[in-house]
Formats: C-alpha cells, structure tokens, sequence
C-alpha cells in the first residue's frame, strides 16, 4: 500500500500552515481511501515539547491505516549550481513518501546542487520543491507543477503569485526564481539568480 508524506513547518512550538496542509491530506484521501476518514492533523501534530528557539520540521507520514510522525531540527540550504532536466512522462502529483526517483536523479547529477524538473516542455518543480520566477511585471509560477505544494497553493489564493507556462526559452525574461515549500519561501525574499540555471542542454 502506498504511503504519502506531508513536511509542516514548526516555528515558535506551532504548526505552519495546517489547514493546507490538511487540505492536501484530505484531497490524498479522496483519491486513493475514500472509503476512510483522513487523520485530523490538529488532534495527531503537538509540538508543544520542542525548543522554541529552533525550527523543526514536522514529518508525517501515512496512509489511511498507519502514521508517524517525527519532529526534526531544521535548517535551510542555500544552493549554487542548477540544472535543466527532463523527465520525461514522470508523474508525482500527490506527495508519495518514496523519494527514490529523485534520489536518482541527483545521483546521476553529482555536480550540482538542485535539478530544475522538466515535463513536456515546460518547467515544473526543482526536486523538493516548487518554483517561483520574478521579473519586473511580478511573481509567476508553473501553471502545471510536478507536485501542487501547500505554500503554493496559499500564495496564489491571496493572489501573490500568477500563474504561467515557463518553457525553458522563456526563463530569460525572468531575472530571479525562488524555491518555496512549506518550510521555505514563504516572504519570497531569498532570490536566486536565473544566471545560476545551466541551460545549455536546451
């Protein structure tokens, strides 16, 4: 039976973003258990015994039968060196604890930091999380990511984000891109570079 992650940020002993999160554990259940309740993540996610002054990240993983759920200390990476890479029919649109294809992927790309997903043509995601490109009109994300993330999907209902299709010809309109999950990206104020993107397969 497959088994299915969600990474909640924990800040000052409260979880980030919870009822997104929710949301996308409910929308897993209606795909693959609807015959089940989904786990209430208010009643399951009590941080209440960790450090305040450290941020954790909150691992929860399940399926409509089992759970776990692990707190642990979290501290953000900054990346240099990004690569265009495409993957062909490869689907990953609910968030599945088997990483193993991404893991490959780095594997096969051991000189660099991120990989930049593409499917179709168009731009998606890097490997962990999902993508936003900035120019001097605002702040675009893939009109079809890889994996629709939470903080994703709470900045565009308050309407910081547009969506747009991003070939990878298109990225030179664009001079900074951001990487945003539930643990990062949230204030959209640690650009990257679009210089730092190798394009030259494309």
């Amino acid at each position: 039976m497959s088994q299915f992650l969600e990474s909640i940020k924990i800040l000052n002993c409260l979880p980030i973003n919870l009822t997104w999160h929710q949301a996308r554990v409910n929308y897993t259940f209606q795909n693959f258990f609807p015959e089940s309740t989904p786990w209430d993540l208010t009643e399951l996610i009590n941080p209440k015994d960790l450090r305040q002054d450290l941020t954790y990240k909150c691992r929860f993983t399940f399926n409509n039968q089992l759970r776990k759920i692990e707190y642990l200390p979290y501290t953000s990476v900054r990346h240099e060196r990004f690569k265009l890479i495409d993957i062909g029919d490869y689907e990953y649109q609910f968030k599945y604890s088997d990483r193993s294809f991404f893991q490959h992927l780095a594997q096969a790309n051991p000189n660099y930091d991120q990989l930049i997903l593409i499917r179709h043509g168009l731009v998606t995601d890097c490997t962990y999380a999902n993508l936003v490109f900035e120019n001097q009109k605002g702040f675009y994300t893939p009109r079809i990511p890889l994996l629709p993330g939470v903080l994703r999907a709470k900045l565009l209902a308050t309407g910081k984000l547009q969506l747009a299709d991003i070939r990878p010809k298109d990225l030179e309109i664009y001079q900074n891109f951001y990487l945003i999950n539930a643990l990062i990206g949230e204030d959209l104020k640690s650009p990257y570079s679009i210089k730092l993107i190798d394009r030259s397969a494309y």
